[in-house]
């Protein structure tokens, strides 16, 4: 009878979150309205305008809580006194429970008109179209893909470049122990966006050269770009959480981050620049200075922070010239303490800096869970969107629209999961199981070395039939390149990209003693624009002035040309 009760509890919080998120359409209704001041008001904007207001309403019916208050408060007491031997009949709630369940299904369908399900599908799959419908001619998207070397996995992001909105996306997939990920970069702000929650900041310096690169890459990229782990510059940061925003501090943000954030956490974070040794410092707890006037009651603080389980990085790609960079992040929650001793305001140090771990208050003056954490309900504790919600069977057991795969909660990235069930094991698409590839991919490698590999990689992968290994381009198989390659120390390169200098391979973008490849001219000492202006770096798009390298329309952060 307990999971009577615990149906009860879940079903019931379903429909709170659903109804938290009633913002999300008065937001699309006033995006509308805004239109019409620009004379893009057809009838099916107006009409849709009129359906996502009135969704406040039906939604708000349709995932009505308020009649269960009751019924909740009573499953709580009979999910914590029902045992083996005490089940009370006041606690079989099987009629209950499905009725919250129907509820709840009615809440979410796709089928009922005004529903929660209903309202954020149109959202989803209806009201982009209406809206590209009425708008203007849009230049297209720049679309790019990279697949660079780290830890000696193979990664491939994709990149779009917007030059209507000056926006860059970035999709960085599941490697090593990081997550996958998307970035989405403006001229003003910056969106990580996580599986549930989305970390905003103000755009770095890094981030700024990568868009400006972006709005000069010409017609977009005729090749997959190629970097080996040598190739990448490592530029590294804390990323220091602020706290969830504002409905208010939400709206001001960039349309394109409210989209994509509609349904997840959304925190503000303080992006900081760090050297390599503080970025690899193994204590978990780092330390920064504490505010220059303390609260009443301390008269010095500090603070102590926790790295969170989540971390993040990207590449630029081919995006900035002559440079790759490599940019890498850890996310920090941050409490200020009193060295004194507690006050009003402040916990002590000496209760969050403690010998033994468990001891510590950290979280507790925190007061909340940390990113990439959740509040189990059943648990009573947070815990990581990875992990099932108490002793539970199915997709339930996961937060929002997790999915149960072995013994962790997967979600979508990108329109589809990472992982699947293998055994009862949680593994990468990659991963071979003890059955043939699955459809649309094929085998690489043999035995105990073989993937599973998209066939859309088809050309960026092939099996060394001397190790048995499944090696990209970049990777020699013993001592030889595919027949369109050129070994490079231990790597192997494109001809397209690199040429044989003086016994060494040189970029064909850079000089070899002072001359470039047929079709490409010197810019400064170093470098070499080609006069194709259908390439990302050419003379179409940038200029040689006093040394210094420059787009056509404004000045790039880098004396480009004289390699500096």
């Amino acid at each position: 009878m307990r999971n009577q009760a615990d149906g009860i509890k879940k079903n019931y919080h379903i429909l709170q979150e659903k109804l938290d998120q009633l913002n999300v359409f008065s937001g699309y209704a006033s995006l509308l309205r805004q239109l019409s001041e620009y004379d893009i008001w057809s009838k099916d904007l107006k009409n849709a305008s009129i359906f996502l207001t009135d969704c406040q309403t039906t939604v708000n019916a349709s995932c009505n809580a308020t009649e269960f208050d009751d019924l909740l408060t009573k499953a709580n007491v009979c999910w914590n006194e029902v045992n083996c031997s005490n089940v009370p009949d006041e606690c079989r709630l099987k009629t209950e429970r499905d009725t919250i369940a129907e509820r709840k299904n009615s809440c979410i369908s796709l089928e009922v008109s005004g529903s929660f399900g209903d309202c954020m599908n149109f959202i989803k799959n209806d009201l982009y179209s209406i809206i590209q419908n009425d708008l203007p001619p849009r230049d297209t998207p720049i679309e790019c893909e990279t697949v660079r070397m780290e830890g000696g996995e193979a990664i491939k992001e994709k990149s779009s470049y917007d030059p209507n909105t000056k926006e860059l996306t970035i999709y960085v997939p599941l490697h090593g122990t990081r997550p996958s990920i998307i970035f989405l970069i403006s001229e003003t702000k910056t969106a990580i966006i996580y599986d549930q929650e989305c970390l905003v900041a103000d755009t770095s310096q890094d981030y700024l050269d990568v868009l400006n690169g972006a709005e000069n890459t010409g017609d977009g990229c005729k090749d997959i770009k190629e970097l080996a782990e040598s190739d990448l510059s490592n530029h590294y940061f804390y990323n220091i959480d602020q706290g969830i925003l504002s409905e208010d501090d939400i709206a001001k943000l960039p349309l394109s981050i409210q989209d994509a954030c509609a349904l997840k956490i959304i925190r503000g974070t303080v992006t900081v620049p760090v050297d390599e040794p503080t970025f690899n410092n193994t204590n978990p707890n780092p330390v920064l200075p504490g505010s220059c006037n303390p609260p009443q009651g301390c008269s010095k603080s500090k603070t102590i922070c926790s790295k969170s389980k989540l971390d993040y990085c990207s590449s630029s790609g081919g995006y900035l010239f002559g440079v790759s960079l490599h940019i890498q992040g850890l996310n920090l929650v941050c409490v200020e303490c009193c060295e004194d001793g507690s006050s009003k305001d402040l916990c002590a140090c000496s209760d969050i800096q403690t010998d033994n771990k468990e001891d510590s208050k950290f979280f507790e003056c925190y007061g909340n869970c940390t990113i990439g954490e959740y509040q189990c309900q059943e648990l009573d504790k947070c815990i990581s969107f990875d992990q099932p919600c108490g002793n539970c069977t199915g997709d339930d057991c996961c937060y929002g629209d997790g999915k149960k795969c072995g013994e962790e909660c997967i979600y979508k990235y990108n329109g589809d999961y990472e992982k699947y069930d293998c055994n009862g094991v949680c593994v990468k698409n990659d991963q071979k199981c003890d059955f043939p590839c699955p459809f649309n991919s094929f085998q690489c490698g043999d035995n105990s070395e073989a993937k599973c590999i998209p066939e859309t990689d088809f050309d960026l992968f092939r099996t060394c039939r001397e190790s048995g290994k499944c090696l990209t381009n970049m990777e020699p198989c013993g001592d030889d390149c595919r027949p369109d390659y050129i070994k490079c120390g231990d790597d192997c390169r494109k001809k397209t990209e690199y040429r044989d200098c003086n016994g060494e391979c040189v970029p064909r973008h850079e000089q070899c003693d002072g001359s470039c490849p047929v079709g490409r001219q010197a810019c400064g000492q170093k470098f070499c624009l080609s006069t194709d202006s259908s390439e990302a770096y050419s003379t179409a798009h940038y200029r040689e002035c006093n040394g210094a390298m420059y787009t056509h329309d404004r000045t790039l952060r880098q004396d480009m040309c004289h390699g500096i």
